[in-house]
């Protein structure tokens, strides 16, 4: 996984649709992990399941700045 920030960027020249699109996916990527026991009762540092989620919900704030913005030049 990358950081939030080359996260962002990798993301700057996407169109609207493609940013609704990865952030759709975060999102189930989001749920599924929380409707998953297992994965959920992991200690942090053990599962890359829970680091990922963790990771997820970053992305998805900067996908929401980003589609804002894209919004906003329309």
């Amino acid at each position: 996984m990358i950081d939030r920030e080359n996260f962002r960027k990798s993301l700057e020249d996407a169109t609207l649709e493609e940013l609704i699109k990865k952030r759709d996916e975060i999102m189930l990527e989001i749920r599924r992990y929380e409707k998953d026991k297992e994965l959920r009762e992991n200690d942090f540092y053990e599962s890359p399941p829970k680091f990922i989620y963790v990771m997820n919900h970053e992305y998805l704030a900067e996908l929401c700045h980003l589609i804002n913005e894209k919004q906003l030049k329309k």
